[in-house]
Order: structure tokens, then C-alpha cells, then sequence
């Protein structure tokens, strides 16, 4: 895969990561009649996305 392809991706999971996410998010804060600004939004996907990355790596090594 082409470095710019791989990063085009990589953009496109974290797009949808960050529409589930934010599903979820919107779907908790109705129940509990709270707010979550698209800030707390974005930094849970960041999290989320890091542990990703974190869980793939070690999935990877422990293949090898």
C-alpha cells in the first residue's frame, strides 16, 4: 500500500471511530440529560484510537 493511500485510511477509520464514538456519546447523554461538547468527543476518539493501536501492536507481536 502507498504511503499516501495508507494515510488516507487511516483518516477514514479515525472519521468513522470519531462518528460511532460521538453516536454513543449522544445516545448516553440523552439518557442521563447531560451535555458532551465535540471536544470530549474528540479526545475519547483520540483514547480510543491509541488504544487501538496499542492492542494491534501487541496482537501483532504475539503473532509473531
Amino acid at each position: 500500500m502507498d504511503p499516501n493511500e495508507e494515510v488516507g485510511l487511516e483518516e477514514r477509520l479515525k472519521s468513522a471511530l470519531w462518528l460511532a464514538i460521538g453516536k454513543i456519546v449522544d445516545d448516553e447523554t440523552i439518557k442521563l440529560g447531560v451535555n458532551a461538547t465535540p471536544q470530549f468527543i474528540g479526545a475519547l476518539t483520540e483514547m480510543v484510537w491509541t488504544q487501538i493501536e496499542t492492542v494491534s501492536q501487541d496482537l501483532e507481536y504475539f503473532a509473531k
